[in-house]
Parts: structure tokens; sequence; C-alpha cells
């Protein structure tokens, strides 16, 4: 049918399509060869047909300019585009991409979806035979036309060959021209960087001329100064040589009016001390008699004040025992109360379940079911001859079905869920309540320990206190008694005799 249609196409005018494909055909042996199809291939014609390309976007060496960006207001002109990608990326990605949609053409060329459509517009223009002559005339007009497009390609390729020769001649001699300029700069800056460096060596030197100049200038400068150091050391070492003598001489000057006046301090302050012993004594005296009356007398405070604590304490120990009986009374009402709520969200929640999620559930399984009869019913109805269903529309109802199960699975699972986490709220609220109970009690013991403790505490703390007056008073009770000083009158009386 093919042959047939490529025979007989002189006929009347083909569409595009059936050109590219004669043309194809009819290409003599001479025709260059190339690893890809070319665009004049009826496969690659449909092939870009199908893809949606064209041939612009297959053999286009430059990328597209990047589009403006879309404004709000269109009374405004648009603003100018700056790529963020060099330009060299761009070229890359572009010719990657040509790649890429090249050999999904080919791809798609190669496949069988072209291969059928070619057939049907072959199919679709057949034409009748024509006769003799108009036949051969046909042939030998499309023949003569195939060989000058073939010419004229081979004659194209030539002239673009010859221009990309002249082309890459021009390149080199302007490679030669750069090179020859760039060699000219590099011996001027060399030339123009040895003569610096000849005068900073020049400059260098006489830098190192002056330099030693001044070193002999200050050396001579520092010798001179060490001179005077060395005269102002030796008149400073005379000066304090002096100074040191006299110093010691006040010194010793002092010393000694200093221990006169020390002797003289000391019998003050003897005196002193032997006056302030005479009142101390007597002081101790009258201290002891109190210090026995005042033993007497807090004995007895003591007791008195003991027994008023233990009272204090027993009563505050009753009053934290009834309140801990009330607080004990209250936590088991609130558990009977908690109990209760819990009871009546159970049948809150199981009521709520059986008034309106299963009603709910039931009227949607109802329907599903007229659903599934009604289907039942149409199918029945639009079956002529009873046959096998077929396999979309069981695959359809798998899935459905599939579907359906799995939805009532899930929310059966949810339900199951709900129920469990009702239950792990209500088993929390116990154990905290219980737990809250617990730590109240061992509060309560830990206070009451601590007040015990303290009590205890105080009670050897006074009874040490007592048993250090006790053996403080008879350490005084066994103490010896000093003598008293002559009175001072009766000193001065056996000095003036």
């Amino acid at each position: 049918m093919a042959e047939r249609a490529i025979v007989n196409g002189g006929g009347s005018e083909a569409p595009t399509l059936l050109k590219a494909m004669s043309m194809s055909a009819t290409v003599p042996e001479e025709a260059p060869t190339s690893a890809r199809l070319s665009l004049d291939d009826p496969r690659m014609v449909v092939a870009m047909q199908i893809l949606g390309c064209s041939v612009e976007d297959l053999t286009c060496g430059a990328p597209p300019p990047p589009q403006p960006r879309g404004m709000a207001d269109p009374g405004k002109s648009p603003r100018k585009v700056v790529s963020v990608v060099p330009a060299a990326r761009r070229q890359e990605l572009w010719e990657r991409k040509q790649q890429n949609l090249w050999r999904e053409v080919e791809a798609e060329a190669k496949g069988k979806r072209v291969e059928k459509l070619l057939k049907q517009k072959f199919c679709e223009t057949v034409e009748e035979p024509l006769e003799g002559d108009a036949k051969l005339n046909a042939l030998k007009m499309r023949s003569q036309a195939e060989i000058q497009r073939a010419i004229d390609t081979e004659k194209e390729k030539l002239e673009r060959i010859q221009a990309c020769a002249e082309r890459h001649d021009k390149m080199q001699k302007q490679v030669v021209t750069r090179r020859a300029e760039a060699h000219e700069k590099l011996v001027k800056a060399m030339q123009t960087r040895q003569d610096l460096r000849d005068a900073q060596a020049i400059e260098l030197e006489e830098n190192l001329k002056r330099r030693r100049k001044a070193g002999r200038e200050l050396i001579a400068k520092l010798k001179k100064s060490f001179r005077k150091v060395e005269e102002y050391k030796a008149e400073t070492f005379e000066n304090w040589q002096r100074v040191k003598e006299e110093h010691e001489e006040k010194m010793r000057d002092v010393t000694l009016r200093r221990e006169e006046q020390l002797r003289v301090e000391q019998e003050e302050l003897v005196h002193e001390y032997l006056e302030k012993e005479a009142r101390t004594q007597e002081r101790l005296a009258e201290k002891r008699e109190k210090e026995k009356e005042r033993a007497l007398k807090g004995e007895a405070d003591y007791l008195e004040k003991l027994e008023n604590s233990l009272r204090q304490i027993e009563a505050k120990q009753a009053e934290k025992e009834e309140e801990f009986l009330e607080a004990l009374s209250r936590q088991a009402k609130a558990r009977q109360t908690v109990e209760v709520q819990h009871e009546e969200i159970k049948a809150e929640a199981k009521k709520y379940w059986t008034e309106k999620v299963v009603p709910v559930l039931e009227k949607k399984r109802e329907e599903e079911e007229k659903f599934q009869e009604r289907l039942r019913r149409k199918a029945k109805k639009s079956r002529k001859p009873p046959g096998p269903i077929s396999p979309r529309k069981l695959k359809y109802l798998q899935e459905e079905s599939q579907r359906r199960i799995e939805l009532r699975s899930s929310m059966d699972e949810l339900v199951q869920q709900n129920l469990r986490r009702l239950g792990r709220g209500q088993e929390f609220n116990t154990d905290r309540l219980l737990t809250r109970i617990e730590e109240n009690n061992a509060r309560s013991d830990e206070i009451h320990e601590k007040r015990m403790n303290r009590h205890l505490q105080r009670e050897a703390i006074m009874k040490e206190a007592l048993i250090e007056k006790a053996r403080v008073n008879d350490e005084l009770r066994t103490m010896k008694v000093l003598p008293n000083p002559p009175a001072e009158s009766e000193e001065k009386e056996k000095e003036s005799k």
C-alpha cells in the first residue's frame, strides 16, 4: 500500500506529511547519512506533532531570552529582566534540553504509534492509478526534484564548510596578532620592572650609608650619657651614705625615748589592772549569789514550761488527727463521686453510640445495599445477551467493594480506639486521685515526724542548758577567792614613810 501511494502521488497535490514521506523514500544513495534521523523523515514529523514541538526547538543554537515578569497594572510598561544565570550556563542547559528533546522525538518516531498513524495516512490518500505516460512523467519529475534537492543540500553544506574554514583562518590570524602584542607588552613590563629594581637598589645603598652614619653618632651620644650616669650614681651613693648615718643616729635617740615611755606606761597599766581585778572579784561574789537564786527559780519555771508545751503539742496533734480523718472522708466521697461520673460518662457514650452512630451506620449500610440493588437491576436491564463482565467493570467493582470494606473496618477501628481512649482516661484519673491521696498521707506523716523531732531537740537543748548551769554553779562554789590588793591610800602612806 505504501509503494502504491508513492508511485501514484503525482495526480494531485498531497499533504505536507506525504511530501516528506515521498522525499525521504526517494533520496539517492549519495546523500549523507548520520546517527540521528533526518527532520524530513515522516516518522520524525509525526513524532514532533505528537509531542507538540517544532523544528526550531531542535535546531535553534541559542536559548530564547527570558520572558518579562507579569505586572498587576496593565497601564505600566513591563520591567526589564536581568537573568541571574550566566550565558555559558544557559547555553549548556539549552543544549542539554535539545539533546533530551531529540532523544524523546527519536524514541517516539521509532514506536508503533507513529507507524500506525503513517499507515492510516497512506490508506486515506490512496488514489486511482494513472495510465502510462502520466505515471512515467510524474515519476521523472519527482526524481528530478529529489536529485536537485540533494544537490542543493550538498552545495549548501560545502558553502557552510568553506565559510567555517575562512572564519577559522581569520581567528588564527587574530590569535597570532594578539600574541605578538602581548609579547611586546610583556617585554616592556619586564624592562620597566628591571629599571625600577635598579633604582630601588641605589636608594637602598644610600639609605644604608645614612643609617651607618646615624648609628656612629648615636653610639657616641650613648657613651657620653653613660659617663654622666656613672657620675650621677657616685654622687647619689655618697649622699645616701650620709643620709643613712644621720637616720641611724636619729633612730637610736627615738628608741631610747620610746623605751622610757613604754616603761612608764607599763607601770600605769599594772596599777590599773590590779584595781580592775579587785572590782571584778566583788562583782563575781555578787553574781554567785544571784546565780544560786536564779537556778532555784529557773528549775520551777522550766518544769512549768515543759508541761505547757506538752499540753499544746497534744492538742495540736489531736486537731491534726481530726483534720486528717476529715480529709480521708472527703477523699472517699470524692472517689465515689468520680466513679459515679465515670459511670454516667460511659452511659452517655454508649447511649450516643446506640442512638446516633449506630443508626447512621445502619442507614448508610441500607443505602449502600439499595444502591447495589439498583446497580444490579440496571445491569440486568442493560445487559442484552448474558455474557461475562468486562475486566474494567469487574476491576472497578472489586476496587469499590474493597474501598467500602476498608472504610467500614476503619470506622470500626476508630470506634474501638475512642472506647479505649475513654477507658484509659478513666483509669488515669483514678490513678491520679489515688496518687494524690497517698502523697497527702505521706506529707502529713512527714510533718508529724519533723515536729516530733523538733520537740525532742528542744528538750535535749534545755536539758543541756540546765546541766551547764549546774556545772557553772559547782565551779563557782568550789573556786578559790583571791586576796584583795591593798588600797591606794595605804600605798601612798608607805611611800611617804
